[in-house]
C-alpha cells in the first residue's frame, strides 16, 4: 500500500515549519513504514528504534533545509538511508527476513503453521543475502519502506528505469532461486 500523499505532505511541511508541533503529523504518517525499512536494514528492534529516532530527529532539524524537488516520502527515505549506513559503518550486522516477519506478524498460526513459515522465510532470507547489495536496498527501499520506484530512484541517486530493472531482476532471482529451494 503506497501512500499518495504529496499535496498533504507539502501542507503538514508548511505547518511544521510555522510550529514544530504540527510535525508530529508527518510522524505518525511515515513512522511505520521508516520502521520497517529500518528494522529490515539494522538487524534488532533496539537499534531500528534508535536509527528510526534519529531519522525523525534529523527530519525534524533540517525541515527548513527540504526543497520540494522530489517527494516528502523520498527525502526522508534519503534520510533513513544515510542513518542505516552510518549504524553500519559501526556495527556491520544483518537483519534476518525472520526476524522482521516476527517481529510484525501476530501470534495466531499453530506450531506447525509457524515451523513451515519459518522454513519458507530461512529460504527466502537466504536468497536474498545472495542478491547484489544495489538490489537488496532496492527492494528493501520498496517493499519495507513502501515507497514508488520514483522515490527509491531519489533515495539511490539512480534513475527510476533503472530501479524498475533492479526490482524486476531482483524478484525475478528470489523466484528462481526459491523455486530452486522447493525442488
Amino acid at each position: 500500500m503506497i501512500m499518495a500523499g504529496g499535496e498533504n505532505d507539502a501542507r503538514l511541511v508548511t505547518a511544521a515549519r510555522q510550529n514544530r508541533a504540527a510535525f508530529v503529523a508527518l510522524y505518525r504518517r511515515y513512522l511505520p513504514r521508516v520502521y520497517r525499512y529500518v528494522y529490515r536494514r539494522v538487524g534488532n528492534q533496539q537499534d531500528a528504534e534508535d536509527v528510526t529516532a534519529s531519522v525523525f530527529t534529523e527530519a525534524l532539524e533540517s525541515l527548513e533545509d527540504y526543497r520540494e524537488q522530489g517527494s516528502f516520502a523520498g527525502w526522508l527515505f534519503t534520510i533513513a538511508h544515510h542513518r542505516v549506513a552510518d549504524h553500519h559503518r559501526r556495527q556491520r550486522e544483518r537483519v534476518s527476513l525472520e526476524e522482521v516477519a516476527l517481529a510484525l506478524s501476530d501470534p495466531g498460526p499453530g506450531p506447525e503453521a509457524q515451523a513451515l513459515r519459518r522454513d519458507r522465510l530461512e529460504r527466502v532470507a537466504q536468497a536474498l543475502d545472495e542478491l547484489t547489495p544495489d538490489r537488496q536496498e532496492a527492494l528493501a527501499l520498496r517493499f519495507f519502506g513502501q515507497l514508488s520506484n520514483k522515490e527509491v530512484a531519489q533515495v539511490m541517486g539512480r534513475s527510476e528505469a533503472a530501479v524498475k530493472m533492479l526490482v524486476c531482476r531482483a524478484i525475478r532471482q528470489l523466484r528462481r532461486r526459491c523455486r530452486e529451494d522447493e525442488r
